[in-house]
């Protein structure tokens, strides 16, 4: 049997060129978005997944890595990277509708596409959206994980307050920290390659959901001030 995992990247804001409004009531970015590092932490684990695949489960045959992200088409450049980085396909939900909500609308998107991609496992970065994703899903998950190795054909996960590994049992969604590995870097030809690549871009439609089940219309929580990262 084939093992799929899914690895949710997070399109964030490059805060070095952001700024704030006097309310504080708006961001105002600059330049295209960029990878979360601890999404890079996160597909990292799961490419050494796929090329240990064989001491994981004799049995389980195949090991096929997934990428998704929900943002605009604009973004579609990470995705991009995440392809030359050697994910096997990456899923971009870019529609108009998915615009414009919340962590609940976004999580109730992301966990039907990680349904419809049948995931045996889920990575993603830091960040509650991942746990929310799991919560949609009714499936265990793991915080503040900072390794994965195998034991006797068994994937073993440590995180950062348990003194021990931690055997689990699938299906289950992992939320990695930042710094937890080194993730590698693409060469130029795998990044020629990945520009040549196609993205698949699925539609609320696609997910068999209403449009008052995403975006805006879905969302709970209206955000009033936001805050920079101190400096230094």
């Amino acid at each position: 049997m084939a093992v799929q995992i899914v690895v949710l990247i997070n399109p964030i804001p490059d805060l070095g060129k952001a700024s704030l409004s006097k309310s504080q009531a708006t961001l105002f970015e600059k330049g295209p978005r960029i990878m979360d590092p601890s999404d890079r932490n996160a597909l990292e684990f799961a490419l050494q997944i796929r090329e240990k695949g064989g001491q994981w489960n004799a049995a389980a045959g195949k090991v096929t890595v997934t990428t998704l992200m929900l943002a605009p088409s604009d973004c579609e450049s990470i995705l991009k990277e995440t392809l030359a980085l050697e994910a096997d396909q990456a899923v971009l939900l870019s529609d108009p509708a998915f615009q414009g909500g919340d962590d609940v609308a976004v999580a109730v998107a992301l966990a039907r596409a990680v349904s419809k991609l049948k995931a045996d496992l889920t990575l993603s970065g830091a960040g509650i959206v991942g746990h929310r994703v799991a919560e949609e899903m009714k499936i265990p998950s793991v915080v503040s994980v900072s390794g994965i190795t195998f034991n006797e054909g068994r994937l073993q996960i440590t995180t950062e307050d348990r003194p021990g590994p931690l055997k689990v049992s699938l299906p289950l969604l992992a939320s990695v920290l930042a710094g937890s590995n080194t993730p590698r870097i693409a060469n130029a030809i795998k990044i020629m390659k990945a520009a040549k690549r196609e993205v698949l871009k699925w539609t609320p439609a696609d997910l068999n959901l209403a449009t008052e089940e995403v975006g805006p219309a879905a969302s709970g929580i209206a955000r009033t001030r936001s805050f920079l990262p101190e400096s230094g």
